[in-house]
C-alpha cells in the first residue's frame, strides 16, 4: 500500500488566471492541508503567491511555455528536480510543458521514474503534439466529452482514462456572505447603480473563443430591456479584437451599457453582484468552470449548448441553454431570463443543488488524490 504521505510534482506552462491554474492551485492547497508535498513547476505568474502562502514550492522555468529551441534547456533541470525530490506522481497539465518534463522522465531509469498523469483540459489539435498527453500511466478527463474525444481520436483504451470533473470551491458556495465592503467597493470600481440593474456578467478573457462578439449582437437585439453587461477578464494590449468590439458597440450606441473591466481579482463578489452569467462561447468549451462557479453562488446561467455545458446545465432546470453561435438564440434566451426574476432565483437554488452534489472542489482533489494511491500502490 502506498505511504499516506505522497509528493506530486504538477508541470504546467504558467500561473495566470485560467482554469487550468485554478486547478493547479486547488490541488496543490489540497495536497499540503492533507499532509502531502506539492511541488509546482511553471514560468510563474500572478498566482505563485497563493501557491506559496498555501505551503506548496513553486519552482520556475523561464522558457518552459515557448515554443522554441531554449524551452529544451529546461530538461536537465526538471530531470535533476525528479532525482532529488523522489516525487511519487509527475503531474502533467499542458503540452508543451509535458514534452519537456516527459523527455526528462524518459532519461531517467526505469526504477527512478514517478508515476506518469496527464489532464486533457480542452480538444487539443489532433497531432502528434497533442498526443504527448496520452502518453501516460493514466489520463484525467475533465469532462465526459472529453473522455470520449481521447478514445476516439486517439485510440486510447478506457480503462486507461478516468474522468474527474473540475469543482468549485467553497468560496463560491458561500457568496451570501461576503462582506458589504467587497461588494461596494467592486461598485464603485465598475461604477454599478441601482438603475444598471439586471446586471449580465460575462466572465472570461478578451479572445475570439469566448465570444463576446456573438453576445453584443444578442444584446442589441434587446437593447429595449434594461439590463448592463459586464465583461470580466484580461485584456491584450494593443488587441485589434478588442478594438473591433469597441468599435461595434459604439456603432450600435451600447457604449453606455457595456463595461470592459479587465481582470477582476475578486470573482465570487463579481458573481454576488451579477444576476446573470453567461458563456458565449464559439466553440466547446470542455468543460466551463464560470459556469459552475456561478451556479454555486445560485446565480442564472447562460451557455451555449454544446460541450462542457451540456453537463453543467439542465435546460430550464438549473440554467439556460441556447444555439450555439446564433445571437438570436441567445437573444431569446436572454430575454425570458431578464424577464423572469422568480424563475432565475428558481433556477439558481436548483444549480446549487447540483454544484453541492457534483462539482465541488473537494470531491475533485479527493477523487485525484485517489487515483495518485490507486497507482502507486498497484
Amino acid at each position: 500500500m502506498a505511504s499516506s504521505k505522497i509528493k506530486v510534482i504538477q508541470v504546467l506552462p504558467e500561473l495566470e488566471e485560467g482554469g487550468v491554474e485554478k486547478g493547479t492551485l486547488e490541488l496543490s492547497d489540497y495536497l499540503v492541508q492533507n499532509g502531502h508535498n506539492s511541488i509546482v513547476i511553471s514560468a510563474g505568474g500572478q498566482m505563485v503567491k497563493s501557491l506559496q502562502e498555501q505551503g506548496g514550492l513553486h519552482i520556475t522555468y523561464k522558457y518552459i511555455p515557448e515554443k522554441t529551441p531554449r524551452a529544451l534547456i529546461h530538461i536537465p533541470g526538471i530531470r535533476n528536480i525528479i532525482l532529488k525530490e523522489k516525487p511519487d506522481i509527475l503531474h502533467l497539465r499542458s503540452r508543451l510543458p509535458a514534452w519537456i518534463a516527459y523527455f526528462a522522465y524518459k532519461s531517467l531509469p526505469k526504477k527512478k521514474r514517478p508515476k506518469l498523469i496527464t489532464t486533457f483540459h480542452g480538444f487539443y489539435s489532433i497531432n502528434k503534439y497533442s498526443a504527448i498527453m496520452t502518453k501516460a500511466d493514466k489520463i484525467i478527463a475533465v469532462s465526459n466529452i472529453i473522455a470520449k474525444h481521447i478514445k476516439k481520436e486517439y485510440g486510447i483504451a478506457e480503462n486507461k482514462i478516468r474522468i474527474i470533473h473540475r469543482g468549485v470551491d467553497n468560496k463560491y458556495l458561500n457568496t451570501d456572505k461576503i462582506e458589504k465592503e467587497r461588494l461596494e467597493s467592486l461598485k464603485k470600481k465598475w461604477k454599478i447603480k441601482e438603475q444598471h440593474t439586471p446586471l449580465i456578467l460575462l466572465p472570461a478573457r478578451l479572445t475570439r473563443l469566448k465570444g463576446h462578439d456573438l453576445f453584443i449582437k444578442s444584446l442589441s437585439l434587446i437593447s429595449e430591456l434594461k439590463w448592463k453587461a459586464i465583461f470580466a477578464g484580461g485584456i491584450p494590449a494593443n488587441s485589434n479584437y478588442v478594438n473591433q468590439l469597441k468599435e461595434k458597440i459604439e456603432k450600435l450606441k451600447l457604449a453606455q451599457r457595456i463595461l470592459f473591466a479587465g481582470h477582476c481579482s475578486d470573482m465570487p463578489a463579481a458573481i454576488a453582484l451579477s444576476d446573470i452569467v453567461i458563456s458565449a462561447s464559439v466553440k466547446p468549451e470542455s468543460f466551463g468552470r464560470t459556469i459552475i462557479e456561478a451556479q454555486a453562488a445560485k446565480k442564472a446561467v447562460i451557455a451555449p449548448a454544446f460541450g462542457g455545458s451540456l453537463e453543467t446545465i439542465k435546460d430550464n432546470y438549473t440554467g439556460w441553454l441556447f444555439k450555439p453561435q446564433n445571437a438570436e438564440s441567445l437573444a431569446k434566451v436572454l430575454k425570458d431570463a431578464l424577464l423572469n426574476k422568480e424563475k432565475r432565483e428558481k433556477l439558481g437554488k436548483q444549480a446549487k443543488e447540483q454544484i453541492k452534489k457534483n462539482f465541488t472542489t473537494q470531491k475533485m482533489c479527493q477523487s485525484t488524490v485517489e487515483l495518485y494511491k490507486e497507482l502507486i500502490d498497484n
